[in-house]
């Protein structure tokens, strides 16, 4: 929940953009879908999605660990 209050926090459309951007092959993910995935109703079963959302998931990571260690 602290990732929501943060004020750096991107939408779910841009999020879902960026994983489908990510992707090496086309596929159908939109910001219902994130939503989806955010409050537990669904995860993907696609191979290729998931294999995006973690991508993307690694990158926020890399990019936050960044972030903290300027900040330092």
């Amino acid at each position: 929940m602290e990732y929501r209050k943060s004020l750096d926090a991107p939408s779910q459309s841009r999020i879902a953009r960026e994983i489908r951007e990510i992707s090496t092959v086309q596929i159908g993910f939109n910001q219902s879908m994130v939503s989806r995935i955010f409050n537990n109703v669904d995860i993907p079963k696609c191979d290729k999605t998931l294999t995006a959302i973690i991508k993307w998931i690694n990158l926020e990571l890399e990019k936050r660990e960044k972030n903290s260690n300027g900040d330092k």
